[in-house]
């Protein structure tokens, strides 16, 4: 995180929150037009452990999860007026290249890891 560059730090923001972001508002928009009474609407956001447990070497992935979780939060309480449930599901460390290489750089007791 000390050694993250703005750019690098605002490309993972723009593909991780701004994405959630824009969905979720697209989504209610599409879900307020349908209004069919008290039909129940589901918006459902992907986040992370990391968003529970802040994890050396993925500051700006971390802080995104936690601003997913937030962002979930709020749209739950602004849109539940709507009948629209907002909810995110938080995996674990699942098999990818980026917890390979955290991996092998020695960072093997991490919470939620299985192998």
């Amino acid at each position: 995180m000390i050694d993250e560059s703005a750019e690098d730090f605002h490309k993972i923001y723009a593909a991780n929150v701004d994405s959630v972001l824009f969905g979720m508002q697209a989504a209610a928009a599409q879900f307020k037009k349908q209004d069919d009474g008290d039909k129940i609407r589901k918006i459902i956001n992907a986040s992370s452990i990391a968003g529970h447990i802040g994890y050396e070497l993925l500051g700006a992935y971390s802080s995104t999860k936690f601003a997913i979780r937030g962002l979930t939060q709020v749209a739950a309480k602004e849109l539940a007026k709507y009948n629209i449930t907002v909810n995110a599901y938080c995996p674990g460390i699942v098999g990818t290249d980026m917890w390979d290489y955290i991996y092998q750089v020695g960072l093997h007791d991490w919470p939620g890891r299985t192998d």
